[in-house]
């Protein structure tokens, strides 16, 4: 449990560190923070995407009557060079009335790192300024300066939590498959999963074939959700003492912006087939599945931003002031494609061992390693 919560803080804390990426990014405003954001964590939505999917199965034999499995499967997916960086040259920003300038001598053309790169270049803050173009009044306010998120340089990265799953065996060589990891809450981070799946023999129903001893085919599919929330701490939230310049900062400076958090969600599912074999010990299996997911992050809270006063009437017109955004950034990410899965099963007595390596058409290609305890059957067919 230790091990599990420790990587669970390495990506979703510590890849939200400084101070606070979310946080720091807002400053950008609600429209480029999710720009922003939607770049820096695309890796994480691809690869929790991938490794949401596995584990499955370690064979396509379906466990007889009141048979059970039990297993935990850790996995950890490659992330492709081309998707560690990104350009900010390269955002499709969408507030034309903000302007970002690299804080020293740098060129927006360098790579940023995302969530998973190694980085930066050269810099990674940003001076923001507002445009305002109000009758004959053309010119730019600053406002205050951006950070721009460092990566955690992981070309591999581990899937959290890792599968801790049930099998059943039902009836008709049909096997119900489960998956659940209690609800955990360390500190300011909590998370969750849970899924079920299904197992069904399709050499059974097949007369020329089903005879034959030694190996098995199967309809595979399965289902997961999960959740991780991270409240953001005292040290890492957005205050508005970030704006001293700002009018009306003596009527922010001393909120304490207790409800900002971050959320990742998701769900997955995977349909396909896999067949095994069985050479004493040893099971070799392959699989070939459809996986789809949808994931998402979440900004939940209050954050205070800065923006330029923009009535000409105001005696302030042209200073920045403060201005609080509630639950400023939502992004979402579909993932599909098909993926290849080859493995190897070693069963000694009651415990099983399992590794297998997956290929997908989206990339993040997939490492899983399990162990498990197996009964085929406590019903005779």
């Amino acid at each position: 449990m230790k091990i599990t919560i420790s990587l669970v803080l390495l990506l979703f804390s510590l890849s939200l560190r400084s101070q606070g990426v979310a946080s720091e990014i807002i400053k950008a405003g609600q429209a480029d923070a999710k720009v922003f954001l939607n770049a820096y964590l695309q890796p994480m939505f691809k690869g929790f995407a991938s490794g949401s999917n596995a584990g499955w199965y370690n064979s396509a034999k379906p466990l007889g009557k009141l048979g059970f499995h039990i297993s935990l499967t850790a996995s950890a997916f490659d992330v492709p060079e081309s998707e560690r960086y990104y350009k900010f040259s390269d955002l499709p920003l969408q507030n034309t009335l903000y302007t970002y300038v690299p804080s020293a001598a740098s060129s927006s053309s360098y790579n940023l790192p995302t969530i998973f790169g190694k980085g930066p270049e050269i810099t990674q803050s940003y001076d923001i300024s507002y445009a305002l173009k109000i009758g004959a009044f053309d010119s730019s306010v600053f406002l205050c300066r951006m950070q721009m998120p460092e990566g955690l340089n992981l070309p591999m990265a581990p899937v959290i939590p890792p599968a801790l799953q049930l099998n059943l065996g039902l009836f008709q060589q049909t096997e119900l498959m489960i998956r659940y990891f209690p609800g955990i809450s360390i500190q300011n981070f909590s998370s969750s999963q849970f899924g079920f799946g299904i197992k069904h023999s399709i050499k059974q129903w097949l007369p020329a074939i089903k005879k034959v001893p030694f190996w098995d085919w199967s309809f595979i599919g399965g289902f997961t959700h999960f959740k991780h929330i991270l409240s953001v701490k005292n040290s890492n939230r957005l205050y508005a003492s970030a704006y001293p310049n700002a009018i009306n900062y003596t009527a922010y400076k001393d909120k304490l912006y207790e409800d900002q958090a971050y959320a990742l969600l998701g769900n997955a599912f995977n349909l396909g087939t896999a067949a095994s074999i069985k050479l004493g010990p040893l099971s070799p299996y392959l699989g070939l599945l459809y996986t789809r997911s949808w994931s998402g992050f979440d900004m939940l809270g209050t954050y205070p931003v800065l923006v330029a006063v923009d009535d000409v009437s105001h005696p302030d017109f042209a200073k920045p002031k403060i201005e609080e955004l509630l639950n400023p950034v939502q992004i979402h990410a579909n993932v599909d494609g098909f993926r290849c899965t080859a493995g190897i099963r070693l069963k000694l007595g009651y415990l099983v061992l399992h590794y297998d390596y997956s290929l997908n058409t989206y990339g993040y290609n997939l490492h899983s390693a399990g162990i498990g305890l197996h009964v085929q059957e406590l019903i005779p067919l």
